[in-house]
């Protein structure tokens, strides 16, 4: 038997009018006659009276109406259910991330998931992409926004970003440098992460490009603020965003030179797990990241990014 055609038989009896009905229901009076005609020949019964008065129940379509307000009440009960279950959203959302896009992002986000999932708990994680890719395929994070990810049969990928690379370096450095080119970068004895899927994957590249190896002094593994105190202190050069460093610029200890060279930028991804049963209201906790890194920018609280064209943060 058609839910649907019994919920308007429903509607249809206690209005006494098809045209009632209708418009009670928001649709055309052919469509809800068709649909108690296909339930009176389902059932092999004539459930109506029909005259110029309106609809009356038979016998046994009184007895039909019985049975139909069991029915219609349990699933108007079921949906409620659910539209509350949705409004109060999953139990946990895990979301991760690098250093740079976490501290200019996680405190955004932490507000619009918690305005939209008041009784959700919000798990932040800060880590290297090698680790959070990891993480993504072991479904311990449910959503990582990522630079420059490596591609992966397991991960699906969203670009929202693109972000300028900088060549950072100590505010002692007397050289008046604007910027440096790929080959004088290459040079450089640089403070960077030992792991894949990050900035080293990006020099190694460079490197390729060039046809030069790159000099590398320190490999830190620790945070991006490890990273920049290493090169506060001149051990060597680094290469990151200007949202990385935006404290330390403004406070003259640490200086940013344009890279001049096409591959000085990388983008920022929106990762997510593939072929595994998400969180509920997934959809809407993704929309809400999209929306809230669009935000940022728009605002200019991410500085010296552009939305890759198409994407949800283009204006």
């Amino acid at each position: 038997m058609d839910l649907v055609a019994l919920e308007y038989f429903y509607v249809v009896a206690q209005a006494g009018s098809v045209s009632r009905a209708a418009s009670d229901l928001g649709i055309e009076q052919s469509t809800l006659t068709r649909h108690i005609t296909r339930l009176e020949n389902s059932v092999g019964m004539r459930l109506f009276h029909r005259s110029g008065r309106g609809m009356v129940l038979t016998e046994k379509g009184q007895a039909m109406f019985r049975a139909a307000e069991e029915v219609v009440g349990a699933v108007s009960r079921a949906r409620r259910t659910a539209a509350e279950l949705a409004s109060s959203g999953p139990g946990k959302i895990t979301i991760a991330s690098q250093p740079t896009i976490a501290n200019t992002t996680f405190g955004a986000i932490g507000h619009a998931l918690k305005a939209q999932f008041p009784r959700s708990t919000i798990r932040f994680v800060e880590g290297l992409g090698s680790h959070i890719i990891s993480m993504l395929q072991d479904g311990e994070v449910d959503v990582a926004l990522l630079y420059q990810p490596t591609q992966s049969k397991l991960i699906d990928y969203e670009e929202l970003l693109r972000e300028d690379l900088y060549c950072i370096c100590s505010s002692s450095m007397t050289s008046p440098r604007t910027k440096f080119s790929g080959a004088e970068l290459l040079k450089l004895p640089m403070v960077l992460p030992s792991t894949a899927h990050g900035l080293k994957t990006w020099l190694e590249a460079l490197a390729q490009d060039i046809g030069q190896p790159p000099n590398i002094a320190i490999e830190c593994d620790g945070s991006t603020h490890l990273m920049r105190r290493l090169v506060q202190q001149n051990h060597g050069y680094t290469i990151l965003p200007l949202a990385a460093v935006t404290a330390e610029l403004a406070a003259g200890t640490l200086k940013a030179v344009r890279i001049d060279h096409p591959r000085a930028t990388r983008t920022v991804a929106l990762a997510t797990p593939r072929g595994r049963a998400q969180v509920d209201s997934y959809w809407t906790v993704v929309q809400i990241i999209k929306q809230t890194v669009a935000d940022l920018v728009r605002s200019g609280q991410w500085p010296n990014v552009q939305a890759t064209p198409g994407s949800a943060c283009q204006a």
